[in-house]
């Protein structure tokens, strides 16, 4: 028997569907100062390394990279003494299982798709055909931000100053981007087609007329130079997927091969929607240079939304 939720908008789309595991904040967690060539574990309870879980950082911090583990998340920093940062745990699949009070909904998978506890970041603000270089603009309770680029077949990686990814660098010329923030920093029509859901508290659990974020992909990328191919999931419609603007960490070495100042980072090539070629090299200019052995290999995300 079919069991789950669907949702339509006024023209018959389906927003959500019976099969659908919608993704769900588990929490915000802040992780104190790491000292180069170092690390520091962060505890996530029932956090698994099973492809569900996605820890992303929320600070813009360079130099630092998450890996999702057992039972929590472990943040490196491989180069740079760095302060304290800040980081988001999200499970793709929603909750486990519900509180057992208010309105719940299961999908087929036996997994809670929304209930009165449901929360997540909503997609606040977006653009398109940003020239490469570009910062990201100010936008109010932005927490995340995320890019691509604007055509397929191009390369991206992060623009920084001052230890901050700042914007998106592309060789397309030209990037998309998108934000994230919470629910509460958007205004919701009074009225209309659609799913609302409201906690105890009268705040707004949930709300099919917002874009919520979804993490489709947490992609494993070498630090030892090496080139790989990774399949991505694409968005609806085949729409191309987003990558983390601040998880794809960038450090700065020192007199590297002759080199001062060299920047290392993950580039990663956007080969169609649903695949990238991605390595960890010098950035811009530079020469090749072989980064590690870094401590733990990489972890990159992509998102789109619902």
């Amino acid at each position: 028997m079919t069991c789950g939720l669907q949702v339509f908008d006024s023209a018959g789309n389906a927003l959500l569907d019976t099969s659908d595991g919608v993704a769900r904040l588990w929490g915000e967690y802040g992780v104190g100062a790491i000292s180069r060539g170092s690390s520091r574990f962060t505890s996530v309870p029932g956090m698994a390394a099973d492809g569900n879980w996605i820890a992303f950082q929320l600070s813009s911090q360079t130099g630092v990279y998450g890996v999702v583990q057992s039972n929590g998340f472990t943040v490196y920093s491989e180069y740079a003494d760095v302060g304290s940062t800040s980081w988001i745990v999200v499970r793709k699949d929603g909750a486990i299982i519900s509180s057992g009070f208010g309105f719940s909904a299961v999908n087929q998978n036996d997994g809670v798709q929304i209930d009165q506890d449901y929360v997540n970041y909503v997609k606040l603000a977006s653009g398109q055909n940003v020239s490469s270089g570009t910062a990201f603009p100010s936008v109010v309770g932005a927490k995340i931000f995320a890019a691509r680029p604007s055509i397929d077949g191009n390369t991206i990686w992060a623009a920084n100053y001052g230890g901050s990814v700042i914007g998106i660098v592309t060789s397309a010329g030209t990037y998309d981007w998108v934000a994230y923030g919470p629910q509460t920093e958007i205004s919701l029509p009074p009225s209309g087609y659609g799913l609302r859901v409201y906690r105890g508290d009268g705040s707004v659990a949930y709300d099919s007329n917002s874009s919520l974020l979804r993490p489709i992909n947490n992609i494993s990328v070498p630090t030892d130079g090496t080139s790989v191919n990774r399949a991505l999931t694409a968005g609806p419609s085949g729409m191309r997927p987003y990558l983390s603007a601040y998880n794809i960490p960038m450090t700065q070495l020192v007199d590297v091969g002759g080199n001062n100042g060299l920047v290392l980072g993950p580039k990663i090539t956007f080969n169609n929607n649903t695949s990238i070629t991605a390595n960890v090299g010098a950035i811009g200019s530079g020469p090749p240079v072989n980064a590690g052995p870094w401590m733990s290999d990489m972890q990159i995300q992509f998102f789109t939304d619902y």
